[in-house]
């Protein structure tokens, strides 16, 4: 009787260009946009509890309108990291004994920054357009849309009850942040 060995554990992923992203000590050259663009467009919002399909690639587009010129590409790429670890629910997330996780998202976060001459930190501006994102989305593209205040002490903000949300097929939602990306990044 033979036994078979347990092949090595990887501490990297293997990603839609086929780099190698080391989650638990990543690089700026091993971060691409179309990886980035990819994955992000195929991550639903809200773990999926969503009434129709709403991916973090169409949040990012929402997020980089909402923070304004300055730091727009900041805004869409504010959750890049994601494309390397998923988007896990911010409720789980921000859970004791989820430090490992959340020191790896900035680990990755960090590097997208290097990599794309963003500043070392997410701007202020962003966050806000975040929240701001995040709580207009619970009103649009999920089931909560009738109890604004629930979503506003959620989120700690109103949401923007006349922005319309129409979610996009995640080819689009591609192809749309890969556009916005090439005209912010010059």
């Amino acid at each position: 009787m033979s036994t078979v060995t347990p092949a090595p554990r990887a501490d990297y992923i293997r990603t839609y260009t086929g780099k190698r992203v080391h989650f638990l000590n990543p690089a700026a050259d091993e971060i691409d946009i179309l990886d980035i663009a990819h994955a992000l467009s195929f991550t639903t919002r809200f773990g999926g509890h969503t009434e129709g399909f709403y991916s973090v690639a169409q949040h990012s587009l929402l997020v980089s309108e909402l923070a304004g010129p300055r730091d727009a590409l900041w805004g869409l790429l504010h959750d890049a990291a994601e494309a390397y670890v998923g988007d896990l629910v911010s409720p789980l997330k921000n859970q004791p004994g989820m430090e490992l996780f959340r020191e790896i998202e900035d680990r990755l976060l960090a590097c997208v920054a290097a990599r794309f001459g963003l500043r070392p930190s997410v701007p202020e501006c962003v966050v806000l357009a975040d929240r701001l994102a995040i709580a207009t989305e619970f009103f649009n593209v999920t089931p909560v849309r009738r109890d604004i205040p629930w979503i506003i002490q959620e989120c700690g903000v109103a949401p923007l009850i006349d922005r319309e949300i129409m979610p996009w097929p995640s080819g689009y939602a591609e192809d749309q942040f890969l556009s916005r990306f090439r005209k912010l990044h010059r």
